[in-house]
């Protein structure tokens, strides 16, 4: 052993002596503190936008993991925004039936924002505690142009103002390159402040700015009836589908079923 001691004090190493458990202790965490300190600073610490960001990201992330994919579904929304100012498309399912999927699959397929111009926000409502609340998500979205092309201007924080200026703020993204925004499963916002009336969502929307909404049927469907939007609904999953993913989901942790089982 001292042979050992000898050898790392000679060496290029940090080394430092203790005469005591309790001393060793101490200096391990003295230099654990340090390494915190260099590592991850307390000045880069993520804000409150980058943490709501990273929540949506990371559900995004999830549901894009195995999917089975529908071409058709991802081809009419394309066609949808290949047209010159299309409007909003909204997707309508039941719940279950895989929309949030579809949805994060296409945004991470299609929805582009690699050109540093185009930015993409993505809303999927429930994922995060502050997601479900109508002022917290439009601020949002508000927060993401703002911080994007680093507008200087004040964000409201009373919900009658902020509905009243969020056009203003789509109108600052139109004007920059434009933005995709995804509002998904829209039912499940509180249904306070006639959050499902859906008169804080514009019925038009600027050119360059892409809008997908999803929603079950129920009151936000109905409150979007009378509004001149492409939809389409998602059917459930063929049983040839259901199989491929099942075996795609467990094939990832090195699991599979048997026929006889695939045929229950």
């Amino acid at each position: 052993m001292s042979t050992l001691k000898d050898e790392l004090s000679s060496s290029s190493l940090k080394c430092s002596q203790y005469n005591s458990v309790d001393e060793l202790a101490r200096k391990f965490v003295e230099d654990f503190k340090l390494l915190l300190d260099r590592d991850f600073p307390a000045s880069a610490a993520p804000g409150p936008l980058e943490i709501e960001r990273a929540g949506h990201l990371a559900f995004q992330e999830s549901r894009s993991r195995v999917y089975i994919g529908r071409k058709h579904y991802f081809d009419k929304i394309n066609e949808h925004f290949s047209k010159p100012n299309p409007g909003p498309i909204v997707v309508v399912a039941e719940s279950g039936l895989g929309k949030s999927a579809l949805m994060a699959n296409w945004m991470v397929q299609y929805a582009g924002g690699d050109d540093g111009r185009h930015l993409v926000i993505s809303n999927y409502i429930g994922c995060t505690a502050a997601s479900t609340d109508l002022g917290r998500l439009l601020r949002r979205v508000c927060a993401e142009i703002q911080d994007f092309w680093k507008i200087d201007k004040p964000i409201p924080t009373e919900l009658p103002k902020l509905i009243e200026k969020f056009p203003e703020w789509l109108n600052e993204a139109d004007a920059r390159g434009g933005c995709t925004i995804l509002f998904d499963a829209i039912n499940q916002l509180e249904s306070k402040d006639d959050a499902h009336l859906l008169r804080w969502l514009p019925r038009k929307f600027p050119a360059s700015v892409r809008v997908l909404v999803s929603t079950t049927p129920g009151t936000c469907l109905q409150s979007l009836r009378d509004r001149d939007w492409n939809a389409m609904t998602v059917e459930p999953l063929t049983t040839e589908e259901r199989k491929n993913l099942i075996e795609e989901y467990l094939g990832q942790y090195g699991k599979k079923l048997t026929q006889a089982q695939l045929q229950r």
